[in-house]
């Protein structure tokens, strides 16, 4: 339970760029739940902050809810929610430095760093792994809902309409073909 707290700190903290944990434990939701009830129902309109409220910050309960009134899976939401966890880590942690850089010219300049650093107000920028992390978390979100939301519809129309999706199967392969090999011709 430590590694996955520290993976969640960690990840969402990499150069101020908001990273979405693998997972969120429901001790991570609970300890923040009220704190993300506002970003949870500003996400979901259609939710019912007092059924939300409810729940009393379980993990599972919170998700069937949300699955329940947005007809997504619970897969996905559970992914939105650890990326909105991340959110608010990050903002959190932003405004910890904030407040720290607004009392750091209070302190007596013995204190204080005489060096000043022209990077602060640009970050440094996301590792290509964090890039390429955050990239294939979304793709497979995306797959997620394509599988859940698209893909029922043309299996339906497919089965409706079965000479039409045979004979544009056909075709495509035939066009395709055509691109792809050539003529035949001019093969040897």
């Amino acid at each position: 339970m430590a590694q996955t707290q520290v993976d969640t700190e960690t990840t969402s903290a990499n150069n101020g760029m908001a990273i979405a944990p693998k997972r969120l434990s429901p001790e991570q939701f609970k300890t923040r739940f009220e704190q993300l009830v506002p970003l949870i129902t500003q996400e979901w309109t259609d939710l019912d902050r007092e059924e939300l409220t409810a729940t009393d910050g379980d993990l599972d309960l919170a998700v069937d809810l949300i699955a329940t009134a947005t007809d997504h899976t619970k897969t996905l939401i559970q992914a939105q929610l650890a990326e909105l966890h991340s959110l608010h880590l990050t903002w959190e942690r932003r405004e910890q430095q904030q407040k720290a850089l607004q009392q750091a010219p209070s302190q007596s300049p013995s204190q204080s760093n005489p060096s000043p650093n022209p990077d602060e107000d640009h970050p440094p920028s996301p590792s290509i792994d964090d890039v390429l992390d955050l990239l294939e978390r979304r793709t497979e979100q995306l797959v997620e809902r394509v599988k859940a939301d698209v893909l029922p519809e043309v299996k339906s129309q497919a089965k409706r309409n079965l000479g039409a999706s045979i004979l544009t199967a056909l075709g495509i392969g035939f066009l395709l073909g055509l691109f792809v090999g050539g003529s035949g011709g001019d093969r040897k």
